[in-house]
């Protein structure tokens, strides 16, 4: 299994460097540069730099797959990092049998270092934190199931075989990459190992709050929308629509909240 990781830089990030650092075990690692990053020129002795023009997350994304020639790609963010064994983690999944790989993670807040939020997939996994059990190969209906309720995954976290994600590219519906997990699943199996092997930085250069409440709120509609489109049970996303449209509504987007709730509405 040959592992090519990209790095989307956006020309705001201090944090390139551990990032580029961190994925040191990868077969080969990319930067995407999209603005002309000083930061990304100071990596460029330990890793390659692709030019391209800024097209937005989703998109940057999707230029992604254009980098090196890893069977899997990684597409790692430049304010995240993995932990020393997260490519060897990966490299024991059975590739034959699954279309990605996810490995559990935490959330780290910039100001603080404090760690709110740790994702070992206890709903689909059945464990407990107590007792984190092995990395398992998960079904594609049990995992489309799973997802109809929510998006527990991060790019940086994930590992795809190129070819699939190629094929089934990240949707231009903002900055969420939800509905990428949803196709995927829809496809085959996934390997999914509980152990935290990565770290996300949430901070003030974060993207996801950068674009605000409102299109964040917007962008988990969009993606909805477009799972009910060819989902074999759309109403499976109703879940969803309740769920996003309480943190729309305590985000202050009422707007967005209606409309996932389907208010006023003909269900």
């Amino acid at each position: 299994m040959k592992i090519t990781t990209v790095i989307p830089s956006h020309g705001l990030r201090s944090t390139l460097a551990d990032a580029v650092n961190s994925a040191c075990e990868a077969d080969e690692v990319f930067v995407l540069d999209t603005v002309g990053d000083a930061h990304a020129s100071a990596v460029r002795d330990v890793c390659a730099i692709i030019r391209a023009p800024d097209r937005g997350m989703s998109g940057n994304w999707n230029q992604c797959f254009g980098g090196g020639a890893g069977e899997w790609l990684h597409i790692l963010h430049d304010d995240d990092v993995v932990l020393p064994g997260f490519y060897n983690s990966v490299r024991c999944a059975p590739a034959d049998r699954v279309v990605a790989c996810a490995a559990g993670y935490t959330n780290v807040d910039a100001a603080t270092g404090r760690t709110p939020f740790r994702q070992q997939y206890t709903a689909v996994l059945g464990h407990t934190v107590a007792g984190i059990g092995a990395p398992l190969q998960i079904g594609s209906g049990h995992l489309l199931g799973w997802l109809t309720r929510g998006n527990p995954f991060r790019p940086s976290s994930v590992v795809m075989r190129r070819d699939v994600a190629r094929d089934h590219p990240f949707p231009d519906v903002g900055a969420n990459d939800w509905l990428m997990w949803l196709r995927l699943a829809s496809i085959g199996d996934w390997w999914i190992n509980p152990s935290i092997m990565a770290r996300m930085l949430d901070g003030a250069e974060n993207d996801g709050n950068r674009i605000g409440a409102v299109a964040r709120s917007e962008a988990v509609l969009a993606t909805i929308e477009a799972a009910e489109a060819w989902l074999p049970r759309p109403h499976h996303m109703l879940m969803a629509r309740d769920q996003y449209a309480k943190i729309a509504a305590q985000e202050g987007a009422h707007e967005v909240a209606d409309r996932l709730a389907m208010r006023g509405v003909k269900k």
